[in-house]
């Protein structure tokens, strides 16, 4: 057997960050809430956060959606951006602290992505806006404090870096963001946690950056799709390669053995599969694509397992990729979300049938998998809900689904992650849906 083939350390830095680093590709892979994500139309007479555009048309579908720890942020066609939960380090962008219902945080953004306790949008010029948290300069601004509002970032009003636009953005449960700047380049920003092993210029430990820094190994490299866990982190290249890095105590880069890579190495049990989008939870991570040998629909997951999250029996970890393509019935794989410890699909739609579905499994102790689930289960399951899903979030120990204009949410209300505006219950497996602001 060919031994996994490490690639340049400053690949490694590409998509570092700890429990959630964002980071963005091009094309839109499979397997993003945002990948339909479209720039907002509003007039520039109309303006909100610093010439991001204000104009809104109520009842707009949703177009993006992503969770963070404890709070969420959907992004509807016109480019408005509603956010609720946790509030504490205002990563909902409304100027209040604690628990808060759904609000408008900002208008006029053609994506929007959330890391731990901040988030991150694009406008149309692909011109960076960030709030929240920002201890590691997380949301882009050189304070060590948090960013209580939306805040544009312009680069003496260029796009970041000022010579190619941002494309897409990822974020993650994390503190650190990254942005694609062209076909082939990405630029990341804000800290780099203890067990990704590199920083951003490769040098041991941990720094913060609020500035973008490039990473030149990714020159002629395009990555079409990233992700974060607690300390590691995965890419998908264009020709359908799965590279993963950092921490792997339980098996989460996929590479058969629990360990540390300092820079990203090629995961040769996923040869086969033409991969199309890759998604992180805190310690285990799950791949799409399409099985090379038979043209049908893959899906592996690999890392922690002691709630079946990684698709085999409960154990402590599962250090080589779990195969879950028999549970798929032949159905796409449209988008991925992965939780603390549950993981959720969204499938399109199997033979006989005429729409959508999600299909969720890992951990059930909020209710994270939905109406109806037995507890923790280690195979997908179909989720009953009484809406065709468009989109899927996943956060701690809560999930949310997208359709047509509304979304809905359920598991854990603690902090608000069900959109009452109030410290709720710990398990609600019912859908609520969530009443976004007009």
């Amino acid at each position: 057997m060919t031994p996994p083939r490490p690639l340049s350390l400053a690949l490694a830095l590409a998509l570092a960050a700890g429990l959630a680093a964002g980071c963005v590709a091009v094309p839109p892979p499979l397997g993003e809430a945002d990948a339909a994500d479209t720039a907002g139309d509003g007039g520039a007479d109309d303006e909100g956060v610093d010439g991001v555009s204000d104009a809104v048309a109520p009842g707009s579908a949703i177009a993006g959606l992503s969770c963070g720890r404890q709070h969420c942020c959907a992004r509807d066609e016109r480019g408005a951006v509603s956010c609720w939960g946790d509030q504490r380090h205002a990563q909902l962008g409304a100027g209040v602290h604690g628990v808060a219902a759904p609000a408008r945080a900002v208008t006029g953004l053609a994506s929007v992505a959330s890391g731990a306790f901040h988030a991150c949008g694009l406008d149309a010029d692909g011109r960076l806006v960030c709030w929240g948290y920002n201890e590691h300069y997380q949301s882009h601004f050189p304070i060590n404090a948090a960013v209580e509002a939306p805040r544009l970032y312009d680069d003496d009003g260029g796009p970041v870096p000022a010579d190619a636009p941002v494309t897409r953005v990822f974020g993650g449960a994390g503190f650190s963001m990254c942005g694609a700047t062209g076909a082939a380049g990405l630029a990341c920003w804000g800290a780099v946690l203890d067990g990704q092993v590199v920083d951003f210029d490769g040098m041991v430990g941990n720094i913060a950056r609020s500035e973008p820094v490039a990473v030149a190994a990714l020159d002629g490299v395009a990555i079409v799709d990233a992700c974060t866990g607690q300390a590691h982190a995965c890419a998908v290249t264009s020709g359908g390669a799965v590279l993963c890095w950092g921490r792997d105590d339980q098996g989460q880069l996929g590479l058969g053995d629990l360990g540390v890579r300092a820079a990203p190495t090629v995961l040769g049990a996923l040869a086969g599969v033409d991969a199309r989008a890759v998604a992180c939870g805190l310690r285990f991570t799950c791949v799409a694509g399409v099985d090379r040998g038979t043209a049908a629909p893959a899906l592996r997951c690999f890392g922690e397992n002691a709630d079946g999250q990684s698709g085999a029996t409960p154990s402590a970890a599962e250090a080589t990729p779990v195969v879950l393509d028999d549970a798929l019935g032949g159905r796409e794989v449209r988008a991925l979300a992965l939780g603390d410890a549950h993981a959720c699909a969204l499938l399109g739609p199997g033979e006989g049938e005429g729409a959508a579905s999600l299909w969720c499994w890992g951990a059930e102790d909020a209710g994270q998998l939905g109406p109806g689930a037995p507890g923790a289960r280690f195979r997908p399951g179909r989720v009953p809900l009484d809406f065709t899903p468009t989109a899927v979030a996943a956060g701690q120990r809560a999930t949310c689904a997208a359709a047509g204009a509304e979304v809905w949410c359920w598991g854990s209300d603690v902090w608000g992650q069900l959109g009452t505006g109030t410290y709720g219950l710990s398990r609600n497996p019912t859908p609520r849906r969530i009443a976004l602001p007009e």
